[in-house]
């Protein structure tokens, strides 16, 4: 963060030059896939506060955890967009690292090396993070049919099985890995549009920020085993992707070529609204 913080000061103040003349002018579609992305950045955080607030200390107030987690996000996020976007436009460059490095070479000699290096050093610690939080999602899944021991043992194991299904994913892939990854990371917004959607309405609408936290991790408690009402109401708004979803070579959504891009927002309405049709009068009583 601090080389970053030096580089934006820089090019704030006009020591780095702007050697491609940008091309002014505005599109509309542009910019709604470019805001889709956006939120796509955000919502993508949600798996990451639910694995690691549960850390924290018990009498942590809710508001001190959503403001924390809403600031944090929206400040990074604007900040690295608006500094990406610069780099994009104003240096022509399609690789982020090979545009960080040129563009801090400016400011003085070999800034460049070290702000490189120190991205790739912070991309290995997110790495870990990604790694440690699909662990506890893969062993919650594991967990709804078999109860699992909540060791390290079991912690280290299936840490090493997402490495080892990573490494050679990576592997099979070839040259075609980044490709594969993009295509990845286009279809998890997809897929989180919706699932975040429900969650804000039965947290603000049907629970009402009320749950019994204990009673989530009791097959028979009062939310039960599986939260049927939340996947009926996820699936309609999945649905409503489709036809506009666009997946490079796989799948290229029948809408989408119409409106000049995909809309995973669109979703929204359906899979948040069945879902609070779905619980109405429910609250915190027995169902999930």
């Amino acid at each position: 963060m601090p080389l970053l913080t030096v580089l934006t000061l820089a090019i704030a103040f006009g020591a780095v030059p702007d050697p491609v003349p940008p091309k002014l002018g505005f599109d509309l579609v542009a910019s709604g896939v470019e805001f889709a992305g956006c939120a796509a950045y955000n919502i993508a955080y949600a798996p990451y506060v639910l694995d690691y607030s549960r850390y924290l200390p018990r009498n942590t107030k809710a508001s001190t955890i959503i403001m924390n987690v809403f600031w944090g996000a929206s400040l990074s996020g604007s900040w690295l967009v608006v500094l990406g976007a610069w780099l994009a436009v104003m240096m022509g460059a399609s690789d982020p690292l090979v545009a960080l490095n040129a563009s801090s070479n400016a400011v003085f000699p070999h800034f460049g090396a070290f702000l490189v290096i120190d991205s790739v050093a912070v991309l290995f610690a997110l790495v870990a993070v990604d790694n440690y939080s699909g662990m506890l999602t893969l062993v919650t899944a594991v967990d709804s049919f078999r109860a699992m021991p909540r060791t390290r043992m079991v912690r280290a194991i299936f840490i090493t099985l997402i490495t080892l299904l990573w490494a050679g994913a990576a592997l099979l892939c070839g040259q075609n890995a980044m490709t594969a990854l993009n295509l990845v990371l286009t279809i998890v917004p997809y897929l989180l549009v919706p699932w975040t959607s429900v969650n804000l309405v039965d947290f603000f609408f049907v629970r009402r920020g009320h749950y019994a936290v204990t009673e989530l991790l009791k097959p028979e408690g009062i939310y039960g085993k599986w939260a049927w009402r939340g996947m009926l109401s996820y699936a309609p708004g999945w649905a409503a992707i489709l036809p506009f979803a666009v997946l490079p070579g796989v799948w290229p959504g029948p809408l989408a070529a119409k409106i000049g891009g995909g809309g995973y927002q669109l979703a929204d309405v359906p899979a948040g609204g069945r879902r609070l049709v779905l619980s109405h009068g429910q609250g915190n009583r027995r169902g999930p």
